[in-house]
């Protein structure tokens, strides 16, 4: 399974710590930047849905929120429900306003505790 991403990846750099092996990447301490987490065969060449959940469980329990810009949905059950949905079309750009929310929401999840973890994907 591991060729397989690997292929996907390309020159890409992957997080590889244990035993977890991801499209994910820290932009800073606090920001987290990481390709759609899938299920299904999906996932088997994106970021399993299931080892996203551990990582962040493991390393930022309780303290980290997923921003899903992709405009697809998934169980966010499995992220204890630490999900905003806030997505727009596949190739068009987002409305004008809805980047300042995204923004205004970021910036109100850093404000609550000093290691809140923001983690992005589209």
């Amino acid at each position: 399974m591991n060729l397989i991403r690997q292929t996907v990846s390309n020159d890409r750099k992957r997080l590889q710590v244990d035993n977890f092996d991801l499209d994910m990447t820290y932009i800073t301490k606090n920001i987290i930047a990481m390709g759609y987490p899938a299920s299904g065969v999906e996932g088997v060449y994106r970021n399993n849905i299931n080892d996203v959940a551990k990582y962040l469980e493991k390393y930022h329990s309780g303290h980290y929120m997923i921003f899903n810009l992709s405009g697809r949905s998934y169980d966010n059950s499995k992220f204890q429900q630490n999900v905003l949905d806030l997505g727009w079309p596949d190739h068009h750009s987002p409305p004008f306003f809805m980047l300042f929310d995204i923004c205004n929401s970021i910036e109100s999840w850093h404000r609550l505790e000093e290691n809140n973890v923001v983690v992005i994907h589209c």
